[in-house]
């Protein structure tokens, strides 16, 4: 938006039940006809039950759901990036209708480093840390940016006044346990003790 001089709109995220999503639909549908589409950009984060109309038999709608999405993406003009966790539920006749489709694969060591080197200027808590240590976080944990902002970021209010060995096995406990929650494995020989944690 920003290199494109365009505003950008984000759809507010609050889909927790029926009532809300039905708010989000609303919102959309304002953005969409009331902006100036030569000027702006909407953005519809965590779009997914949104775009996941292929639901079970239990969800009632559905059809009315893909009949409005496919209207909706059909009648062209505004400028919509959606962003999904998922799109297994995802129709192909939905998927048909998006000019261009981009998947985000989980970060390499070397974009994992870049994260690091990013963060350094803005945790002095960092600069304990070497070279070497970076590496071998980047190599250990395979997490993306997320993960490792709010590991520091908690970190960072436990104790400001922290050794380097203690630094790097809170980094570890946190990484490693964010690891077996979304991946489902933890990096051998580290501990997952919450000991190492402190709410």
């Amino acid at each position: 938006a920003k290199i494109l001089n365009k505003e950008i709109y984000f759809i507010s995220q609050e889909e927790n039940d029926d009532y809300l999503r039905s708010n989000r639909l609303k919102g959309l549908h304002a953005a969409k006809n009331v902006l100036d589409h030569s000027k702006s950009i909407i953005v519809v984060d965590e779009c997914d039950s949104l775009i996941n109309t292929q639901m079970s038999f239990f969800f009632s709608g559905e059809r009315n759901d893909k009949c409005w999405l496919n209207d909706f993406l059909e009648s062209g003009a505004a400028h919509i990036i959606w962003i999904t966790n998922n799109i297994s539920r995802v129709e192909d006749s939905v998927k048909r209708r998006f000019s261009f489709s981009l998947k985000f694969s989980n970060f390499t060591k070397q974009q994992r480093l870049v994260v690091w080197d990013n963060l350094k200027q803005k945790h002095n808590i960092l600069s304990k840390l070497s070279k070497e240590d970076f590496e071998a976080l980047s190599e250990k944990h395979s997490v993306n940016a997320g993960p490792i902002a709010l590991a520091l970021e908690d970190i960072s209010t436990m104790n400001p006044i922290i050794s380097r060995p203690e630094l790097l096995l809170k980094l570890e406990t946190i990484l490693s346990n964010h690891q077996v929650l979304v991946k489902g494995f933890k990096p051998n020989r580290i501990s997952t003790n919450s000991k190492n944690y402190s709410l």
